[in-house]
Parts: C-alpha cells; structure tokens; sequence
C-alpha cells in the first residue's frame, strides 16, 4: 500500500491495522505531517511496517514502481493537482499491475482528467468517482464530537468540502483482469 499525499497519516495506520503484514509507504513532503505519520504508526503498533518518505516528484515515483517489480501494489494519491506530473504516459506504462485510486484536482475543467482516463486505459479498467451533487454537511459525519462541532460551527462545516469551487471526482485504475480479494 502506498498512500502519495499521506498527510496525518489517517490512511497509513488505518490499512497497517486492517491488513496484518502488509508494508505501507507514505510519501509525504511536509516534515511536521511525517512526524505525525510516524507517532500515529508507532502508537498503533504498526511503525515496523511503515516507511516513510518525503516529497515524491516524477523521478522518485518511476523508482517506487520500478522498486516493486511486478508485486501487487496499491496507490492512493492526494496531492493537489501534482497527480497529473506523476501519472503520465511513461510512468502508467511501467504500472500495467498496479492499482491507483486518484483524487482528481481540476480547477480549470475536466480535460486533464479526462485525458489521465483515457490514458490508463491501455493497460487498466477504469472508473470515475463523482462526488455527491450536494455539498457535504454535518449529516455526513458518522457520529461523536467531529459531527457535533461540523452541526454547530460553520467554518468547521464548509471544511468538509476542502473548500473546493467544484465538484470533485476520483480516478479508480486497476489493472486488466484483476480479480481482487
């Protein structure tokens, strides 16, 4: 599991916890975001498993897949528009066995998304992931204190939505044929 954009680290611990002896990679450019990956890792007893990284550019990212041969590899990426500098051409083609899950971030329309689709296509199945036609509210919010604050602040509720102007969507890529488990 690589988690690209891994932030706090929600998602590192989270599937180290859910996937007993799986190695996670988080890459992950700000220092203060890697030490709260690494505390997060160590208090749910999953740090051994965990290796993490700094910011991941084009190069790096062609050496994390040449670095896993042919094993199968999961990839979540987050990174705020720099999605489109890692996944091009030449990098999808070295990726036919690995599956990517993409937040798309397209200010400027859906072309670069698009384009990104069809592109993954030669070698994946694909799948655009819309968000909802609403924004988010508090009624989104599972339970606990988190849906209480995002009910009553609004400034913690129009943070659901990240703040975004649009509409987002994700990319699901997996390769041809696959059959998870």
């Amino acid at each position: 599991f690589v988690d690209i954009g891994a932030a706090e680290g929600f998602y590192v611990s989270a599937f180290a916890r859910a996937v007993p002896g799986v190695r996670v990679i988080a890459y992950e450019a700000k220092e203060e975001w890697r030490q709260r990956i690494k505390r997060s890792a160590e208090r749910n007893g999953v740090a051994s498993r965990c290796d993490l990284r700094g910011f991941c550019d084009p190069a790096e990212f062609r050496r994390l897949l040449g670095e896993a041969g042919k094993e199968p590899m999961f990839i979540l990426m987050d990174i705020e528009g720099g999605e489109f500098d890692l996944l091009d051409p030449q990098a999808i083609a070295l990726a036919p066995h690995v599956s990517f899950l993409v937040e798309l971030h397209e200010p400027d329309g859906r072309s670069r998304g698009d384009a990104l689709a069809e592109t993954f296509r030669a070698t994946h199945d694909v799948e655009i992931i819309w968000q909802h036609e609403e924004p988010r509210s508090w009624r989104d919010v599972p339970s606990g204190g988190w849906r209480l604050a995002a009910r009553l602040l609004p400034a913690v509720n129009k943070r659901l939505d990240e703040g975004r102007a649009y509409r987002m969507r994700w990319l699901c890529a997996w390769p041809k044929g696959f059959r998870g488990v």
